[in-house]
């Protein structure tokens, strides 16, 4: 593998223009993201069309949103749940996090005095373990010591009343275990709510954005960068961005 020193050693010419048009990485300090010798800084088109996408939740103009946040845990979102509660209309909460709502419960409550109403998934499907048979779970607060996979149709219900309600839908994580062939159900049900909803959808990227490519749709814009979206709605920046 090559060093920091040797990349940089190569990376090290002058150049007349610099275009940047790795959105997916320009979140990172990379001597190839902020260290380039250049007359001019510019951005490629794809990366515009992402910092567009992400301005139309962070400069909502007056737009009612509805973010949801599923995934495998809350604590790597934290800074960009904190920016949408003060911007959104509502957060709404699935996957791996209803696990973890009580170990989550003081930072949530910390942020429910803000803008966005919290609205967690009220039911759900699981067990102790994905590989045993799943059990409905018509209230989550009495799952006992079963695990939530994925949410279920009172939920999924509540969600599709909040996307007929707004203008755009930001949409973070799956809804369940996306590789399972029961637990995926209700992400796939969601992809074909928003088909049919007006709203405005756009999808943060990494391992959504992988699993909603998988089927057709007519969404407004599927990310190219999953870590490079929170920390841009966290920030209204990235480390690609203040290098200029």
């Amino acid at each position: 593998f090559e060093t920091d020193l040797q990349i940089k050693h190569q990376l090290n010419f002058k150049c007349d223009v610099y275009c940047n048009e790795a959105f997916s990485a320009s979140h990172r300090n990379h001597y190839s993201i902020t260290q380039i010798n250049a007359n001019e800084y510019c951005y490629g088109n794809c990366f515009m069309k992402e910092i567009e996408m992400f301005n139309m939740i962070l400069k909502s103009n007056g737009s009612k949103i509805t973010a949801i946040i599923g995934g495998s845990k809350v604590s790597d979102k934290i800074p960009m749940l904190e920016k949408l509660s003060t911007i959104v209309s509502y957060i709404f909460v699935a996957g791996n996090n209803i696990n973890c709502i009580e170990e989550n419960k003081s930072f949530f409550d910390s942020i429910s005095g803000n803008k966005a109403k919290i609205i967690y998934a009220s039911d759900g499907f699981g067990n102790a373990s994905p590989n045993d048979t799943p059990l409905y779970i018509e209230n989550i607060e009495e799952r006992s010591n079963n695990l939530i996979f994925d949410i279920g149709p009172k939920s999924l219900n509540t969600l599709s009343r909040l996307i007929n309600e707004t203008n755009i839908v930001f949409w973070n994580g799956a809804l369940g275990i996306s590789e399972h062939i029961f637990y995926k159900n209700s992400s796939e049900l969601l992809i074909h709510i928003l088909n049919n909803s007006n709203s405005k959808v756009i999808v943060g990227g990494g391992d959504t954005a992988g699993f909603v490519r998988k089927y057709e749709n007519k969404f407004h814009h599927i990310s190219t960068g999953g870590g490079a979206s929170i920390d841009y709605l966290s920030n209204g920046v990235l480390d690609g961005i203040k290098y200029k």
